[in-house]
């Protein structure tokens, strides 16, 4: 993924002259002159830059100075270098990882930047920044960054705390400290992964690092989940390498999952698949993978599997009573509301029974399901998708949470 092309538009009377003057140096500098890059080439690995300095260079406060450099920091330290401060001193570069720092900065020759150009853009990059950080964030510091007025942020700040809310996440405010999200890391990572990368909007990530990495997890993944007969779908595939390239990411951040699933047994063929494939690709995560972070990984993988051939060893799917007492609720359901006999189709019944494992899986930690195109089928199938509204209904019942309107529609493919 390209890193975040904001474009150097703002739209408030108050700062149009800040915006004219942005747009100008926009036109008249090749890509590599972006918002945070432009500290990289003020700063020098043999001598300190206070940010008084910085500031003047760049035409900014020193508070938008630490803003910025706290913000770089976020990105480069997992690439082969750091900014350092000392007081009294100011700050200079430290390079880690010569080779992989100048790699990285070859990746950026192709990025465009620049600051947000409208709300939309604004809103994608808070979800960003404060994701990727786990410091407080100041509102002021925030609206002299983006060059716009605390109460456009504010109202914006608003959709940002809704959009976390899907995923159980939450802004903390702490008075003369700042805004950082709550919420454990599990739900970090299907924020996203959701709004994100499965909605392909760019996030902080070098287009040729993912590329690289997202497709040497797809080989492992390919080869592993052939061995241990685990069958996905094209684009549940697809999700899996994406949840596992945003897991290393995280990772390599010090961004962890710290508790494991909760009852999940560490036989389940899904747990060593995922044990086995983070140990084939351990020279990419440093330091090592915590067992939490294979159950989550194993839960996703278990969440997003295709359970269409599995049989015991006479070649009969075996159905749990539990699983099965839902379905039959389901069916009973149908019935009594409205009046189709179901429950004597144990071919249905059977089907059922395999689809309610993944999906209670997904409901129970929150995975998104891939897009059913839920609108084409809402209105193709009305009496089915009404049906499976009515198994819906049950469903989020027994989990104690609403069941999306991808996951009806997926299920209206078993009642049709």
């Amino acid at each position: 993924m390209d890193i975040i092309p904001f474009k150097t538009v703002v739209k408030s009377n108050r700062f149009e002259c800040q915006a004219r003057r942005l747009r100008e140096e926009q036109e008249g500098k090749d890509k590599m002159n972006r918002r945070l890059w432009e500290i990289i080439d003020e700063l020098s690995e043999n001598e300190f830059r206070t940010s008084g300095h910085l500031g003047g260079k760049l035409g900014v406060s020193e508070k938008t100075v630490r803003t910025r450099i706290n913000e770089l920091n976020g990105e480069i330290m997992q690439h082969g270098a750091e900014v350092v401060s000392k007081p009294r001193y100011g700050y200079y570069l430290v390079v880690t990882a010569r080779d992989e720092w100048e790699e990285f900065l070859k990746t950026q020759n192709t990025r465009e930047d620049g600051i947000p150009a409208d709300s939309e853009e604004r809103i994608d990059y808070l979800l960003a920044l404060f994701l990727n950080r786990e410091d407080y964030q100041k509102l002021e510091d925030l609206s002299e960054f983006l060059f716009v007025s605390p109460k456009t942020l504010s109202n914006e700040m608003k959709k940002v705390e809704y959009i976390l809310s899907r995923f159980s996440l939450r802004l903390e405010r702490r008075p003369h400290y700042g805004m950082r999200i709550e919420g454990t890391e599990f739900n970090k990572r299907r924020c996203i992964l959701q709004h994100f990368f499965l909605s392909l909007k760019p996030f902080w990530e070098p287009k040729g690092v993912q590329e690289k990495l997202s497709l040497k997890i797809a080989d492992r993944l390919k080869t592993l989940s052939a061995e241990y007969d685990v069958k996905f779908s094209e684009t549940a595939f697809q999700n899996t390498v994406l949840y596992i390239y945003v897991s290393i990411s995280r990772m390599k951040r010090g961004m962890y999952i710290k508790s494991e699933g909760n009852g999940v047994p560490e036989d389940r063929v899904e747990m060593k698949l995922a044990e086995k494939l983070y140990e084939e690709l351990k020279s990419e995560i440093q330091p090592e993978v915590t067992q939490a972070e294979i159950c989550y990984t194993g839960i996703y993988i278990a969440g997003n599997r295709f359970l269409g051939d599995e049989m015991d060893a006479c070649g009969n799917f075996v159905m749990s009573e539990k699983t099965d007492e839902l379905v039959m609720r389901i069916l009973d359901s149908i019935y009594e509301t409205y009046h189709v006999e179901l429950r004597n189709n144990l071919n249905l019944r059977m089907m059922l029974n395999q689809h309610m494992i993944p999906l209670g899986i997904r409901m129970k930690y929150g995975i998104p399901i891939e897009d059913w195109q839920m609108y084409q089928i809402r209105d193709k199938y009305v009496f089915a998708y009404t049906m499976a509204q009515q198994a819906a209904s049950i469903i989020s019942e027994e989990y104690g949470k609403e069941m999306s309107d991808n996951e009806t529609a997926c299920t209206d493919l078993y009642i049709r």
